[in-house]
C-alpha cells in the first residue's frame, strides 16, 4: 500500500510513474480504477491507462493533458511529464538527447536526483549510452581481430 504521493521529479520513466501514481490513488480512494480513470480523464477507452503503463500504446500530445488534468498535475509536473513521454518515445537519438537534456535541466528533477560530475559526463555524450546499451542488449565484443 502506497501512504504518499508518487514525486513524478523521482522518475525517468512515464509509464512507471503512471503506474505507481494509479496504485496510490487505488489505495487511497476504494474503487478508483481504470475505468474511473478514463471517465475523469474524457477517455472512450476503459482500458487505455493499462495499455499505456503496460506499453502497448503510446500517449499523444492531447492524451497527455488528459492524463494530467485526471491526475490534477501541477503545471510544472505536466510539463515534466510531457517530457518524459516525449523522452521515451522519441524515434532518433537526437531527439532521445533533446528531451534527455530538457530533463536533466528540470530544477525539481535536479533537486531529488542530483549527479555528480562523473554521472553528467557519462549522460552528456550519447555513445557512452549507447556503447552500454550495446553491452546490455548482449553484443559480443572480440577481444582480438583475426
Amino acid at each position: 500500500m502506497m501512504t504518499t504521493r508518487p514525486h513524478i521529479f523521482e522518475y525517468l520513466n512515464y509509464r512507471t510513474f503512471l503506474r505507481d501514481l494509479f496504485q496510490f490513488k487505488k489505495d487511497e480512494k476504494l474503487g478508483f480504477s481504470f475505468r474511473t480513470f478514463s471517465r475523469l480523464a474524457g477517455l472512450k477507452s476503459s482500458n487505455f491507462l493499462k495499455l499505456i503503463i503496460d506499453g502497448k500504446r503510446n500517449l499523444s500530445a492531447d492524451a497527455i493533458h488528459k492524463f494530467a488534468k485526471a491526475f490534477k498535475l501541477t503545471k510544472e509536473e505536466t510539463q515534466f511529464f510531457e517530457t518524459l513521454v516525449h523522452f521515451d518515445q522519441a524515434q532518433s537519438v537526437e531527439e532521445k538527447n533533446f528531451y534527455y537534456e530538457r530533463v536533466m535541466r528540470s530544477k525539481s528533477y535536479q533537486d531529488v536526483r542530483p549527479l555528480d560530475a562523473s554521472q553528467y559526463t557519462y549522460f552528456s555524450n550519447w555513445h557512452f549510452v549507447a556503447l552500454r546499451a550495446g553491452d546490455i542488449e548482449g553484443f559480443s565484443r572480440r577481444s582480438s581481430v583475426d
